[in-house]
């Protein structure tokens, strides 16, 4: 309402007709008024478009598409379509089975995979780049060629968030952590504590991270129906597979859920050394204090 009474629309609407307004159903007239203007506006105003990125095993094609197209293109439901098209990374991990699709947002890869072609959004993002530029090569080299497209787009996508999680928690926060807690044997400054505060923080908000991807493979292992459901090709086929069927689906989460877990206990061993050097911090601190007593 404010952002239209800026721009006069509201104020135009109040000032052209106050004198006349009847003081029984002023509400009423300026409602009808006011939302018989807005919808106009909403009707000359253009459809935001999305650059989109369509991959299969013999390249890349770019798309620039409205939403009601991708609509159209992918037949998913809108809740599922705003999931990828939002430009906020930071929403909790998912893996979403649909009949004719599976909906993916795994930290800044966001795609929706079909039996024969995988679309992959927020392509403006440097990683996604990177990662649509080895996709080919992860899918070929890297893959298993007896399984369907889809099960092997679904794997590259899971492949790059794990490499994504090792390179953030081995390039940048270990190596941090460990260069401040080299700093503190030698020295105990107060510039280095609060580094190795914030330290802590940003290890806590990883850990989260890494939990949110553990819970939502583990979650998707326990659903018999969405493992069977993601063999899009069979599906396509009109051979869908019984609830039962997914071995193969279930050996490549498998795989990468231990891939996961492993991050995750290397962050546990990093925490427990940042809570050593606290309480050696702690001890030094109490002993100084009953001295200066």
């Amino acid at each position: 309402l404010l952002s239209y009474a800026r721009t006069g629309l509201f104020r135009g609407v109040v000032c052209s007709r106050a004198t006349h307004i009847s003081s029984v159903t002023p509400f009423r007239f300026l409602s009808r008024r006011f939302f018989s203007s807005l919808k106009s506006v909403e009707n000359e105003a253009p459809s935001k478009t999305y650059r989109v990125m369509q991959i299969d095993q013999d390249g890349v094609t770019g798309m620039i598409k409205t939403k009601q197209d991708l609509i159209n293109l992918t037949k998913v439901p809108n809740r599922d379509l705003r999931n990828v098209l939002s430009s906020i990374n930071k929403r909790i991990p998912s893996i979403a089975v649909r009949s004719n699709c599976v909906v993916v947002h795994l930290e800044h890869l966001k795609a929706i995979i079909f039996y024969n072609n995988m679309l992959v959004f927020s392509i403006e993002n440097p990683k996604v780049s990177r990662f649509i530029d080895k996709f080919h090569t992860f899918l070929f080299k890297k893959t298993d060629k007896s399984l369907p497209f889809e099960l092997r787009a679904l794997e590259t996508l899971i492949m790059e968030v794990i490499f994504s999680l090792e390179e953030v928690f081995t390039q940048e926060i270990q190596q941090k952590v460990l260069s401040i807690l080299n700093k503190l044997r030698l020295e105990h400054r107060e510039q280095h504590l609060q580094q190795l505060l914030d330290s802590n923080n940003e290890i806590s908000s990883f850990e989260l991270q890494v939990k949110e991807i553990q819970d939502m493979v583990v979650e998707l292992l326990n659903n018999d129906q969405d493992l069977a459901a993601l063999f899009l090709t069979d599906a396509h086929r009109n051979c869908r597979r019984e609830a039962s069927q997914h071995e193969e689906a279930e050996e490549m989460l498998e795989n990468y859920l231990l891939h996961v877990d492993e991050i995750g206990q290397n962050v546990e061993i990093l925490k427990k050394k940042v809570a050593i050097t606290e309480n050696q911090r702690n001890r030094l601190m109490r002993m100084d204090l009953l001295i200066s007593q």
